[in-house]
């Protein structure tokens, strides 16, 4: 964790502490984009767009615009340099350039039609990721409801084992059980907690697929 050996860890909740409930509005706040992978396939169509743009672009006629301004002198003499009403004469000039393509031997217009084709191809993916996406999330909530039916079941099946173990102890010290009866109420009961703990890291790792497929991991 890189965390120092000599700083003490507090833990400020337990594993039942969690929440299956809460993923429930996340659900209904979900985007595709929330999932990595559709964000970059989101993000490659956008590029793909631009790129399409750009080249479309190089069809278009370029227009520069210039201006110059300046003096120049000449005499003789250097002296006579100083004289600059008589020695400097100032000159501009002003224009404009355009270039406009005329013929690439079609390069710009196959680099354009194989654009469109990447698009159409990107569009599907993009749809065959949303279908895939629903289905995930669809079947990771069948996944976590039946984890959590099964983990309230087992729940319900380890008190009841508790309670029965409780009454066999007392039974026991009351001297109307058996230690066998009791033996085997204390077995019942470490079985049924063991299935609850199965139960429960099932619904954990279930409502983990969940949040996986809601892109919130």
């Amino acid at each position: 964790m890189g965390m120092p050996l000599d700083q003490k860890l507090v833990i400020e909740e337990t594993i039942r502490d969690m929440q299956f409930e809460t993923l429930q509005s996340n659900m209904q706040e979900f985007e595709y984009t929330d999932r990595i992978e559709y964000s970059i396939l989101d993000t490659r169509v956008k590029l793909t767009t631009y790129n399409m743009k750009n080249t479309k672009a190089q069809y278009l006629p370029v227009i520069n615009a210039f201006a110059n301004y300046g003096y120049v002198g000449g005499r003789n003499e250097f002296g006579d340099l100083m004289n600059f009403s008589e020695s400097w004469f100032d000159y501009s000039n002003v224009g404009v350039r355009i270039s406009i393509p005329i013929f690439d031997g079609l390069r710009k217009s196959s680099i354009i039609q194989q654009r469109k084709l990447d698009l159409e191809k990107l569009d599907e993916d993009r749809m065959i990721l949303r279908n895939n996406i629903d289905l995930n999330i669809k079947q990771a909530k069948i996944d976590v409801k039946n984890a959590v039916n099964t983990l309230n079941t087992q729940e319900e099946n380890m008190q009841l084992a508790k309670d029965v173990y409780e009454a066999a102890q007392l039974k026991y010290k009351e001297g109307i059980g058996s230690s066998l009866e009791l033996t085997e109420a204390n077995s019942e009961y470490l079985t049924e907690q063991n299935n609850y703990y199965i139960a429960l890291f099932e619904a954990l790792m279930a409502r983990v697929e969940l949040e996986k497929a809601l892109g919130l991991l």
